[in-house]
């Protein structure tokens, strides 16, 4: 952070007064906006001992994952003028918020000068607007906000998150909603302006007040409430459900009810500004799809030793397993219906079957033991699915059970345990429509669904947006994770599946080293498919997927898949294939400048190092000999990193999170490490 100005962000709720003192929560700008929506942000600036003058410049952002734009005309930056507090407006939804510690308030927002003007001991606010027109595709949009003095700049990083929800153009008057979910927000003046975001849609007036843009902010969470109160009768019309004995608004009152009938003015309008995050998770909620239950029972299963849970585990040849089962509606289980429990064995597919016949009518839950007597199970992890019968045919085929057992060696260690459990989740996670593994793996197995299943991974599915939704789970990408694959997903997951592929070679776990390779080559396609392009000509060529700094880290993690199949699985052809693809990658990522900062900052500077310098290790080990260009390029860039070190007596990222300085340090040691053995060897 640099000394002068001061830079920090404040929340647009936050009241900004030149006596204000700087705050350390300098660092990337993160947004979550829906279509058709606007959403503001505070850069607060205090110059210390001296007069600073100030150029203020806002990038295009771009799509972080995609080819879209979201043009900097779309982002509007103004600057929070002062007023006397007793020339503040009297009577308004404003008025009474007094700041304690000076006599001026900030309200006006006036168009940003190109020559910004800071006086020493007094501090400024700059209010950065945001608005996500409708057409714009769902996804995290990056660029920078750059401040620059005659001496220094300070960059601000910005992230905007845009939901795949769009406002409503028209609603009802905002009055008559406010009124429906008992909200007494604003005195009678600001309803008629209220009124014209109502019918202004997107055409709206320019906003030159603070209290304009909260009274806007308020309009739009009206018009979510409103949105979320349709999507709710969209639902219900959808389940067939009688709307004349149906509440559309049931849901909206709940998460209105902490501020219901609160005090009415500005206070208010902040309270309902901290709840959109829950207006905007609920209609998340409606949106995922539907899956048509009337026709199946809905089977839930839940297994433990001791306490139901969604896994559970046991040792060879003496587990005991208890299920907890319950079906709905009970009424069509018949006698003479049978339980299914089919064993699935994760590393390997392999199926096992136990029949368990239902012997009487069925009143509530159902518990049954499985232990090694009744069922032979060899150590491995099984994801459980549990069907109700009737002959050969399943009555619960849409909605079966679901959980996963886990069986051990003897004296499998705890390691070998934890590590084999948590890999074998990642069957659940392939999706064979997108080619792709889901971003994240589930918290917990949802208890009714077959993610093997195409009749049943629907509900698997839903059950698991819902959960995602439920922790508030959002992708940095800003979509859904399950329907996006990111460069750190893939390196940071790819890397630990070819550990532990290697780890289950050396122990002899051939299966499950197998699943890991299955795995792994999923992953390359996936990265290669992103990474590789053709030119105008027709010629493969290289191409950035990320910022530098992850696509740098994939590049080691190639390397080290490609040396792991040609050495130790002996399979030379597809690692002479992933070669061709590699060098593609190396040398492009050598033809890019390396400079202090080249990607997101000095604080990844390690992770390029790193990755450059495994590219380079590994041309050494296929040819005996090593590249000088690269080499002379690899040990200049660790040089400035280690000038850089000497001189600050440690690694910070100037014009960056302080917070980020461990991790940068992390970072710089790892790629300062990978540098030596190139060094040692030069």
């Amino acid at each position: 952070m640099v000394k002068n100005p001061k830079v920090w962000v404040v929340d647009p709720l936050v009241k900004v007064q030149p006596d204000t003192l700087p705050e350390d929560t300098y660092g990337q700008i993160e947004l979550t906006i829906c279509r058709g929506e606007y959403e503001s942000i505070q850069i607060a600036l205090r110059a210390e001992d001296k007069k600073v003058t100030l150029r203020c410049q806002m990038e295009d952002l771009t799509q972080a994952l995609g080819e879209e734009i979201l043009k900097a005309e779309n982002l509007e930056l103004r600057l929070v003028d002062y007023t006397l507090a007793k020339e503040g407006r009297k009577g308004s939804s404003l008025s009474g918020i007094t700041p304690k510690t000076s006599s001026e308030i900030s309200d006006s927002l006036l168009p940003l000068p190109d020559l910004l003007e800071l006086e020493p001991q007094y501090t400024r606010a700059i209010w950065l607007t945001i608005y996500a027109p409708r057409e714009a595709p769902a996804g995290a949009y990056i660029g920078n906000l750059t401040l620059r003095t005659d001496t220094s700049e300070v960059v601000i990083p910005l992230l905007v998150k845009i939901l795949d929800i769009t406002l409503p153009l028209y609603t009802p008057p905002l009055k008559q909603v406010a009124t429906q979910y008992g909200l007494k927000i604003w005195p009678e003046e600001d309803w008629k302006l209220i009124d014209t975001y109502t019918q202004e849609g997107d055409k709206q007036r320019a906003i030159s007040s603070i209290r304009s843009e909260m009274l806007r902010d308020g309009a739009e969470d009206l018009k979510l409430l409103w949105l979320l109160e349709q999507a709710q009768i969209k639902l219900a019309k959808q389940r067939g459900l009688d709307l004349n004995e149906f509440d559309p608004r049931a849901s909206g009152k709940k998460i209105c009810s902490p501020i219901t009938n609160g005090l009415p003015g500005y206070t208010n309008i902040h309270a309902l500004h901290k709840i959109r995050r829950e207006i905007i998770a609920a209609i998340q909620r409606i949106q995922v799809p539907l899956v048509d239950l009337s026709h199946t029972l809905t089977v839930k299963a839940s297994v433990a030793p001791n306490t139901p849970a969604d896994f559970a585990y046991g040792s060879e040849r003496r587990f005991s397993f208890q299920f907890q089962i319950e079906c709905s509606p009970p009424e069509r289980v018949e006698l003479g219906d049978y339980l299914r429990f089919t064993f699935r064995d994760l590393f390997t597919n392999e199926l096992t079957f136990y029949n368990h016949p239902l012997k009487k009518p069925l009143r509530g839950k159902i518990k049954i033991t499985l232990s090694a007597k009744e069922v032979k199970l060899e150590p491995s992890s099984y994801h459980v699915r549990i069907d109700f019968m009737r002959k050969d045919k399943s009555l619960s085929s849409i909605a079966p059970g679901s959980c996963q057992v886990y069986i051990t060696r003897e004296n499998e260690s705890p390691k070998h345990f934890l590590a084999s459990f948590i890999t074998s989740r990642l069957a659940y996670m392939w999706d064979e429509k997108r080619k792709i593994y889901y971003h994240i793996l589930p918290g917990r197995l949802p208890y009714s669904g077959d993610p093997f299943d195409p009749t049943s991974r629907p509900l698997y599915e839903r059950e698991l947006r819902l959960e995602i939704i439920r922790i508030r789970y959002e992708d940095w990408t800003g979509l859904h994770p399950m329907e996006v694959s990111v460069p750190e997903a893939q390196h940071d997951g790819g890397s630990g599946i070819l550990y532990a592929a290697q780890a289950f070679r050396k122990m002899g776990e051939l299966k499950r080293a197998l699943f890991c390779e299955r795995a792994l080559r999923r992953i390359i396609s996936l990265v290669l498919r992103k990474m590789i392009t053709e030119d105008k000509t027709g010629h493969k060529c290289a191409k950035p997927w990320g910022p530098r700094q992850q696509d740098t880290i994939l590049l080691k993690f190639l390397c080290e898949a490609f040396l792991y199949f040609r050495d130790t699985v002996g399979d030379k052809e597809y690692a002479q294939e992933l070669l061709k693809e590699i060098r593609l990658i190396g040398e492009y990522q050598f033809s890019l400048p390396n400079f202090l900062g080249c990607s997101e900052g000095k604080v990844y500077d390690g992770r390029i190092l790193v990755g450059l310098s495994t590219y380079c290790l590994t041309e050494y080990k296929l040819n005996g000999q090593f590249n000088k260009a690269h080499t002379e390029e690899i040990l200049s860039f660790a040089s400035k990193m280690s000038e850089n070190i000497l001189r600050y007596r440690g690694w910070y990222d100037n014009g960056g999170p302080e917070g980020h300085d461990g991790y940068g340090t992390m970072n710089a040691i790892w790629g300062l490490l990978s540098t030596r053995r190139i060094a040692l060897v030069v």
